[in-house]
């Protein structure tokens, strides 16, 4: 099928289609415009960054409708769509438009933003030319698209307050004498660690650790002679870090587990649990859905989150582990506040990388149908992956957080997920 498609509206205008994706309104572009631009005309300012493009009615009707923009800067998200429009739309009169000024580079687009306070010019992020952005705007993309990091966090958990409150009541009482997290820190200094995830790469993940894994010799031969600690024959046996989803998957493929992070309240966490052996230890914030508690019969620890306000004295003590969201930022945290390094990451996708959205033998997986709706993000190996806002989200968040923890070497070894900014491959 071909990259970009004209299509004519009801109205009798053209639309265009990229990759499946309809960039304006296939039935009335211009009203679908102007409702999407009534959004802007409380915080127009004389300059203006539109992120996006499409057909020459869209960049005419911002100049209709929000007039009080003196300068407008254009930034084509995708090279491929921009060129191939020519063929259908006349741009002429735009570019003779003094007040435009068409961006074809970040460098220039960087400078633009340096020449004054960011405050005093209006962003326009057109959706769905956000959506089709091309590899090396994506990054930009995901900080302008819809208050990806923060906000979405935020609402996330704050729509699950009563839920919270209530799990933590019942497991403060279960749970209070249990070991803090804060015990664990810096046992392991530079011991390899291992964060499972449970990403869609993570069964063809584990393989690849169980064929090329030096130690698993000296393991096998290990506990063929009887040794009740096997690991204490190899010094260089990595920690095994893993998310509750996760879990399932690695002890079906005999992974001996350390530790496993809980930290969602849902009523079918226990599911990840129930009916398996407890391999290593429970690393759990006490939010977590009372029945996750009952079906983990091994130690625990209790742990809180950084996002987790106010606490009591006594909680605090109990240790704090960072989370952007997601369960893989706290067992990131604590690989790292363990001293382990270098830290290494498998299924930790951070995309529908085949076509499901977790691992084989994931509670969760399901196949996505729709990818088209989603959004594209740069896989590892450069080829463009289809993703969502939350999980964007996620690896944004986990890039920030590696970037701020540079003294540790960090390395991803999912076999097909989104690239990690400062995690080598």
């Amino acid at each position: 099928m071909k990259q970009v498609e004209i299509e004519k509206t009801r109205t009798g205008l053209l639309t265009l289609k990229f990759n499946n994706l309809y960039i304006h309104s296939k039935y009335d572009p211009i009203k679908d415009i102007r409702d999407f631009l009534s959004n802007y005309k409380d915080k127009v300012k004389p300059k203006a960054i539109l992120f996006g493009w499409g057909a020459d009615y869209f960049i005419n009707e911002i100049l209709k409708e929000l007039p009080a923009i003196k300068k407008l800067y254009i930034f084509p998200t995708n090279l491929s769509l921009f060129k191939e429009t020519f063929k259908y739309f006349d741009y002429e009169p735009i570019f003779q438009d003094e007040r435009i000024e068409l961006l074809l580079d970040l460098r220039r687009l960087t400078d633009i933003m340096k020449q004054g306070e960011v405050k005093d010019i209006l962003v326009i992020s057109h959706p769905p030319s956000l959506k089709i952005a091309s590899p090396d705007f994506a990054p930009l993309r995901d900080m302008l698209e819809e208050g990806l990091y923060k906000g979405f966090i935020e609402e996330h958990w704050e729509k699950m307050d009563g839920l919270l409150k209530g799990n933590l009541a019942a497991n403060w009482e279960t749970g209070r004498n249990d070991k803090a997290v804060k015990e664990l820190f810096g046992i392991y200094k530079n011991k390899p660690c291992i964060v499972a995830g449970a990403g869609p790469s993570l069964a063809k993940d584990i393989e690849n650790i169980l064929a090329a894994a030096p130690f698993m010799g000296a393991l096998t031969q290990a506990k063929a002679c009887g040794y009740s600690n096997p690991r204490t024959l190899e010094p260089y046996f990595p920690i095994i870090i893993t998310v509750d989803a996760a879990y399932k998957p690695l002890v079906a493929a005999g992974i001996d587990i350390d530790y496993v992070v809980s930290i969602d309240p849902l009523s079918d966490m226990p599911e990840f649990f129930k009916g398996l052996p407890a391999k290593g230890s429970l690393i759990y914030r006490p939010m977590v859905d009372p029945g996750v508690l009952e079906a983990w019969k091994g130690k625990r620890y209790m742990a809180f989150l950084t996002l987790d306000n106010p606490l009591t004295d006594e909680q605090v003590e109990k240790g704090i582990l960072y989370s952007g969201g997601s369960v893989i930022h706290a067992a990131v945290d604590l690989a790292y506040k363990m001293g382990c390094n270098p830290i290494t990451f498998i299924g930790a996708d951070f995309s529908y990388s085949n076509g499901y959205s977790h691992s084989e033998g994931v509670l969760y997986r399901r196949e996505i149908k729709t990818l088209p709706l989603y959004r594209q993000i740069k896989g590892k190996d450069g080829k463009m992956l289809w993703s969502s806002k939350n999980l964007i989200a996620y690896l944004r968040e986990l890039e920030r957080y590696i970037a701020e923890h540079k003294d540790v070497k960090w390395l991803n070894a999912t076999s097909n997920g989104a690239e990690i900014r400062g995690a080598d491959i």
